[in-house]
């Protein structure tokens, strides 16, 4: 499966909730900045971390629309 280089940045203002998702995100990617991440993702782990971000934004405030932009590859 091909592997597509991806920058996942985030702004969570809640502590609690940036810690679920800092958690998540170091299972998908490195690590660079305080909310930043470098993902090299297939397009089937890429729907699963959308899909887990999705899940996190039913249990508190909303995350940024993905749809806002592309996934840049």
């Amino acid at each position: 499966m091909t592997q597509r280089l991806y920058l996942v940045a985030y702004d969570v203002s809640a502590p609690k909730r940036w810690r679920r998702v800092f958690k998540l995100m170091k299972g998908y990617g490195e690590w660079l900045q305080l909310s930043v991440f470098r993902c090299r993702l297939t397009e089937e782990r890429r729907q699963r971390l959308a899909a887990a971000l999705a899940t996190l934004e039913a249990i508190g405030e909303p995350l940024p629309d993905a749809n806002e932009g592309p996934w840049i590859g």
